[in-house]
């Protein structure tokens, strides 16, 4: 009874009347609007992480090219009881 009683009141919902031109208005002040611009600090400071983590990135990967994982890979998988081989039968 009570959910039924709210239902009926979405019934009596009707559509508003918009004002005129309304919808020019708001594309006329979206046209209108400047754009913002960001302050030299932050631009520099954006350019200047962005160089540090390009060249963090970098090292990374250059002093990880040297280092053989294998090992560490196949000690994960003999902890879990994987197969270190790629044979799929033991035949």
């Amino acid at each position: 009874m009570n959910i039924e009683n709210k239902l009926d009141k979405l019934k009596k919902i009707r559509q508003v009347e918009a004002p005129p031109f309304l919808y020019n208005r708001i594309l006329h002040k979206m046209e209108q609007g400047t754009e913002m611009v960001a302050p030299i600090k932050w631009r520099l400071t954006f350019a200047l992480l962005s160089v540090l983590i390009i060249l963090l990135n970098i090292t990374i990967l250059i002093r990880s090219k040297g280092q053989n994982n294998r090992s560490s890979m196949e000690q994960v998988a003999s902890s879990m009881k994987l197969s270190t081989t790629n044979e799929f039968y033991d035949e």
